[in-house]
């Protein structure tokens, strides 16, 4: 999965990594991006790394 301004992808919402970033989005006060559900290599195509947390 992935979110448009995100510069990782994670396998899923419950990454802890994810759910951190999240976190400090919310207490930036910044919009959160809608998640798209993407293959892997979708990803990578995008520019997007690799979580070290949930990969």
């Amino acid at each position: 999965m992935v979110t448009r301004k995100g510069r990782l992808f994670h396998r899923d919402e419950n990454c802890p990594g994810y759910q951190q970033g999240v976190r400090i989005s919310i207490k930036r006060a910044r919009k959160l991006s809608p998640v798209e559900l993407v293959t892997a290599q979708q990803a990578k195509e995008r520019g997007k790394g690799c979580c070290s947390v949930c990969w």
